[in-house]
């Protein structure tokens, strides 16, 4: 994704958490989300490049948005669950497939080096 697109992506998405955060009423869970916040920055700075990935976090988040809309606490709290599922999901995969690439280039690196010795 295009470096613009993605902060922008970044920006609506802690925009997003933000206005749900200060909507629940709760000072407790509006207290935690700012603790998370710069945290949470990181991962979204990172995962949202990923088109993939940010198109399923939009996803995520049209489905919350519909069920709040509607008013249905039971579907908002069965979005609000598969979306961070899929959250933890991407995160999880996005930090493997960064591993394994750094894996595979020192080992070309690695191997370079031995042709060249």
């Amino acid at each position: 994704m295009a470096q613009g697109l993605t902060e922008r992506m970044v920006e609506l998405d802690t925009e997003f958490h933000d206005i749900l955060c200060q909507s629940s009423g709760s000072k407790r869970i509006y207290e935690m989300c700012q603790t998370f916040r710069e945290y949470m920055l990181k991962f979204r700075t990172e995962c949202l490049r990923d088109p993939a990935i940010a198109r399923r976090a939009v996803a995520g988040h049209e489905r919350i948005y519909r069920a709040i809309c509607d008013r249905d606490e039971t579907v908002v709290g069965t979005c609000v669950d598969r979306h961070l599922r899929e959250v933890m999901e991407d995160v999880i995969g996005h930090y493997r497939r960064m591993a394994r690439s750094s894996a595979e280039s020192k080992e070309q690196s690695l191997s370079r080096g031995s042709r060249d010795g």
